[in-house]
């Protein structure tokens, strides 16, 4: 299944970058760490409306997902660990988690959820 060009709606992915343990006032580690994310990149893809029950099951029983995401750029970087802008800026939080990626020889399904 290709991509409609008046299906597609922008939206912003960031990757992992690195994670950076957080220190207290007195400069000792907490055991907490800050995940930090590479500069967001614009991206175009078609994004479902809100998930309801349906026959096919691209992903699985076991996968907990909102919303899912179909590009026609199989070799997107997008990954299991990116975070995504579809609701908010780049300049905001993100809203959005990569739960699970299925590649196909044409196509890309991303399976995302809502960030708490």
């Amino acid at each position: 299944m290709r991509c409609l060009q008046r299906n597609l709606r922008p939206f912003y992915y960031a990757l992992y970058d690195s994670q950076t343990a957080l220190k207290d006032d007195a400069g000792n580690e907490t055991g907490e760490y800050e995940v930090l994310y590479k500069t967001p990149v614009k991206a175009r893809g078609n994004i479902s409306a809100a998930k309801g029950d349906a026959t096919v099951q691209p992903f699985g029983n076991d996968i907990q997902y909102d919303l899912a995401i179909v590009m026609d750029t199989p070799n997107t970087p997008i990954d299991e660990h990116a975070v995504l802008y579809i609701d908010n800026t780049p300049d905001q939080s993100p809203d959005y988690e990569v739960r699970k990626v299925a590649r196909s020889l044409n196509t890309v399904a991303i399976a995302i959820s809502r960030l708490p």
